[in-house]
This record gives structure tokens, sequence and C-alpha cells, in this order.
């Protein structure tokens, strides 16, 4: 349930990174360019309550910042090479100001809780920071400590780099393109080398508006490719479904997921 717990925790919150670069922004002439430039001609109230997710199966480039707070939980028809429908829980809290410094996360989460619920679990770190308007740039370990019957291990160490590219003025249908490429070890290695824990491999993630508070993502997670919707139930609330393991590469066949995250502040 490794990619399962990743997906419902450590993508939830950071999900609008153009809504969290306007409200971070404490000149005002600043905030409403780069609102117009980002975000078209709409109200932000609008924007404010629906924020679907830009990524699927993969770590972005942003980081959250203290006082925010996600969980998130997750479920697939069965594990690769399995046959059992199973679940994934967690949760995580973030510190310092990506936008004046670093800005990260610690989650903790926990697999196969229908099965062998609570048995294992693991704990992981990122930390990032905003580079220029909606270009990030992330650090992260997934897995960095992990416990119980089932440990995980290798950990997987990641750098990876997102940004919004603005297509239309309006919301709404390809209005804009969200681009992450990346690179780790661990979980994004080939199939083959993910016990030998060697080399390094390339992932990245793209998503793009159906709707304004629906869009369709897709993730290369090193080894095969992962696609969905994320929809944004509520401004707090968003519900992503879809396949994993499209490709005839590693794996036995196509599974499915559907995973519902929380985020918000104190």
């Amino acid at each position: 349930m490794k990619i399962l717990l990743l997906l419902t925790g450590l993508s939830v919150y950071a999900q609008s990174p153009i809504q969290n670069q306007l409200n971070n922004l404490k000149d005002n002439s600043s905030r409403e360019d780069l609102k117009k430039f980002y975000l078209g001609d709409f109200e932000e109230k609008d924007h404010d309550q629906k924020s679907p997710g830009i990524s699927f199966t993969t770590p972005t480039g942003y980081a959250s910042s203290w006082r925010q707070y996600f969980a998130g939980v997750g479920f697939v028809d069965r594990g690769r090479y399995g046959t059992k429908f199973d679940g994934g829980i967690g949760a995580g809290l973030g510190f310092g100001n990506p936008y004046k410094s670093i800005g990260g996360s610690v989650f903790v989460g926990y697999g196969s809780i229908l099965t062998d619920p609570f048995s294992s679990g693991s704990l992981s770190l990122s930390i990032g920071r905003v580079i220029k308007n909606t270009w990030s740039v992330s650090i992260g370990v997934n897995d960095l400590v992990s416990w119980g019957d089932n440990k995980i291990e290798p950990s997987s160490v990641y750098l990876a780099t997102s940004n919004i590219f603005r297509l239309k003025k309006n919301e709404g249908f390809l209005s804009y393109l969200a681009l992450t490429l990346g690179a780790g070890n661990g979980y994004f290695l080939k199939e083959e080398n993910v016990l030998k824990n060697k080399g390094i491999s390339v992932f990245g993630s793209l998503g793009v508006p159906l709707f304004s508070s629906l869009n369709w993502v897709s993730s290369w997670n090193g080894q095969n490719l992962d696609s969905g919707l994320s929809y944004a139930l509520t401004k707090n609330i968003t519900v992503n479904g879809g396949l994993l393991d499209i490709l005839d590469t590693p794996g036995d066949g196509i599974r499915y997921l559907f995973s519902i995250g929380f985020g918000s502040s104190f």
C-alpha cells in the first residue's frame, strides 16, 4: 500500500499553489497583478471554494506552511500482484513559510488498513520554496522512518519542481497547465531496481482543468503511468479517482484507485 499512502497524504494540501501564492502576498498591487495573470477575470471567491489536485500519484514541487494541516484516506481494488481490496490513511502538518524562506510538512501514514489495520506505518518529510510566482521546488524523503510488521525499505528521496502555465485568460476548460518534473530513488526506481535501490529515475505529472472544480491529472511514477480525475467537492475536500499501472510495463494489469483528502489551516 506504499503508493496509496504517498498519494493520499503528501498531495492533499498542496493542490492550490496559485491560491496559496495569492494569500501570502502582502502588497495589494502585486497581488492583483498576479491574480489577473494567473487566475484570469473571475471572482476570487469562486476560486477559493474549489481547488482540484494537480498531481495523481507523485509529489509536487509545492510545500506547506505552518498552521496548515491535511489528512487523507484512499482505497485500491487490489495491491500490485495482490488480490484483496485494501486502503491506506494518513495525516500531516506543515511548518515554515515557503514564500519567505523554507516551508514543508511532516506526514504519518498507515497502509493495509482493511487487511491488517495499523500494523505498519511510516513517517515522511518534505521541504520546499517558492522560487517565483507559481514556480516552486521541493525535496523530500518518503518513508524516512517506518515501523511494524511490514517496514517500507528503502526510503525514497526525491527532488521535484512544479509550475503553473496560464493558457487562457478566463477560468475553465484547459485554462492552465500544471506541470511537475522530478527525480528520485526508492519507490521511483524501475521495478527491478527498487529492492537494490540502485540509480535514479525520473517522474512527473500533468494536470489540466476540464471545469473550474474538475482536473484531469496523470502521473508517471518512474515505473508506470497513472491517470484519473480530481474533483474539488468543497474548498477543503478533494476527491480523486482513476487507474493505476495503465501501461503494459511493470505490474500485473490495471488497478483502480479512489481517495479523498482534506486540507485546512488554524
